[in-house]
């Protein structure tokens, strides 16, 4: 009788560690979206009148952290901006423009192949922004889709297109 009662424990421990491998297989590691990437204008749908679009970003992507370093021209000034963001839906706080702060929140998409990564500023009259990026890999290339919503720089979605350098 024991070891009958040890057969199926034996049984049962590899219906489980079937069960799980055959689950574990259907997910995908998280997309790396690692390195130093330029902004193609020509293949980008942005704003005719204004865009957010960085020129070009580094990306630091390392186990739960996503470093971006964006480089961007108003205006004829060169400005650099440099966040970093949890990858477990956890809020990460980042330095916004004057002193002031950003809440943003990242999470994965489509299996791990996209980021979405959700901006909320608090704006002098204290209405709110919120600003929406989604990082996905189509080939060689970075793809941004991001929109704006809320106060007077919201606009229609942009998809923005880098290449990898």
């Amino acid at each position: 009788m024991k070891m009958k009662t040890n057969f199926k424990s034996s049984k049962t421990l590899f219906l489980v560690i079937v069960a799980l491998s055959v689950t574990l297989s259907g997910y995908s590691k998280n997309s790396d979206f690692s390195g130093t990437w330029k902004l193609n204008e020509t293949e980008s749908k942005m704003n005719a009148e204004f865009s957010f679009a960085p020129l070009s970003i580094t990306i630091t992507q390392e186990k739960n952290l996503l470093t971006l370093e964006r480089n961007y021209e108003f205006q004829g000034n060169a400005m650099t901006m440099s966040d970093t963001y949890t990858l477990d839906g956890t809020e990460s706080i980042n330095k916004g423009w004057q002193d002031t702060e950003t809440v943003s929140v990242a999470t994965w998409g489509e299996k791990g192949k996209s980021l979405t990564i959700v901006t909320t500023i608090e704006m002098m009259d204290g209405g709110e922004l919120k600003v929406y990026a989604t990082y996905k890999l189509d080939g060689k290339s970075l793809v941004i889709e991001s929109k704006v919503e809320g106060g007077p720089m919201e606009g229609p979605p942009e998809t923005w297109v880098y290449d990898k350098q």
